[in-house]
Parts: structure tokens; sequence; C-alpha cells
């Protein structure tokens, strides 16, 4: 409960100024302000914290376990952003269904290779990386 309370008082500042930024006759910032506003807090604050306490709890150095759904996790999403970074500027930044079923398909496909790389111990060996570092 206190932390619904939290986030509504955190929101407040932000909704009345979107709604002020609105009527003055710019919707599409502060539809844009909706989303930015939170997504901005939410990856600096904890940003910066989480990288301040773990350099200082581990010196510099947070080894990373050996998990093949988490390279997987990672091919999937550089896959994804490439593509995204180079059919959406071709299609004049329209995204059309075609591209929408294709997101859809390497996501059932990434759940499908996840789901048997965790289920098959031998073929998800084949995505864990071994990082070797001077930890």
């Amino acid at each position: 409960m206190a932390i619904t309370i939290v986030a509504w008082g955190n929101s407040i500042g932000d909704t009345i100024s979107n709604i002020v930024v609105a009527r003055a006759g710019f919707p599409s910032m502060a539809l844009g302000a909706c989303f930015g506003g939170p997504l901005l807090n939410a990856l600096i604050g904890p940003g910066f914290s989480f990288t301040f306490s773990t350099r200082s709890l581990t010196k510099g150095c947070y080894p990373v376990p050996p998990d093949p759904v988490l390279s997987l996790s990672f091919i999937f999403l550089v896959i994804n952003l490439v593509t995204s970074l180079i059919v959406i500027p071709s299609c004049k930044f329209r995204s059309r269904k075609p591209y929408g079923v294709v997101l859809i398909s390497m996501y059932v496909v990434y759940l499908s290779t996840a789901l048997v790389a965790v289920l098959v111990p031998k073929f998800g060996n084949v995505f864990v990386w071994k990082l070797t570092n001077g930890c």
C-alpha cells in the first residue's frame, strides 16, 4: 500500500505538467512525456545507484554466472534491435503489419529456444559463454 501511495505521489507532478502541456497545444509532446519521464527516472535512478553500489561492494568486478537464457536474451535483443534499426527507417518510420508478424515470430522463436535450452542441458551449453576477467 505504501509503495502505491509513493508511486501516486511521484507521478502527480508529471500528470499535472502533461495536462498543462497538452492544453497549451502540444498534445504529442505531452504524450511523449508520459512515457519519457518515467522511463528516464527508471533508467537513471536505479542505474546510478546500482552502478555505484556494485562498484563499492565488489571493487568494480561483478561475476556473471554462465546462463544460456542470459546469452540467448542478449543474442535475440541484438538481432531485434539491428533489424528494427534497418527496417523502421527504410519504411519511413511506419510500422507495417508484416514487420509486426516478423517481430512476434522472432519472439516465439526466442521463447522456444530458451525453453529448449533450459530443458535440454546439452543444447543449452552451446549458448553458455565462459567469460574470464581479472576479478
